[in-house]
């Protein structure tokens, strides 16, 4: 390839300039300018629909915001009903172990004391003997 030249370049652009005066063209004239794109029917449903879905959009996610915080709201209420319940639960199983407990010592004094004394009878007591006769009774010692 040789080595252009800018000059190379201005002699190619002249025939180029004299062919587009032809036809009306004026390198010094401004360019035209472009019509305006025509607005597509298409398009406009399209925008519609796009602002349509952006607003609807918009107004489901404050509905579900509120509803959002309402659900939170319930189950936080859940929350602190099932502890309460729990605590509740946890007290009465201890007041009804203490209780159980207490009446199992009494129990346990109330045998042993029921042991030592029927020990201090057996140890000493008169073996007495009773005897059922019929029309006639009588008691043996």
């Amino acid at each position: 390839m040789a080595n252009l030249k800018i000059s190379d370049y201005k002699n190619t652009l002249k025939p180029n300039a004299q062919f587009f005066k032809t036809f009306g063209y004026d390198s010094s004239s401004k360019v035209p300018e472009a019509p305006p794109i025509p607005i597509n029917p298409v398009n406009e449903k399209l925008n519609d629909i796009h602002s349509q879905y952006k607003s609807d959009s918009s107004k489901k996610s404050q509905s579900e915001k509120r509803w959002n915080f309402i659900m939170l709201l319930f189950a936080l209420l859940s929350l602190v009903t099932a502890t309460f319940f729990s605590v509740l639960s946890y007290v009465s199983s201890n007041q009804s172990s203490a209780k159980l407990e207490k009446i199992i010592l009494e129990k346990n004094v109330l045998l042993r004391e029921n042991l030592a004394s029927k020990r201090f009878n057996e140890n000493n007591s008169v073996e007495t003997k009773v005897v059922i006769k019929p029309k006639e009774q009588s008691i043996e010692k």
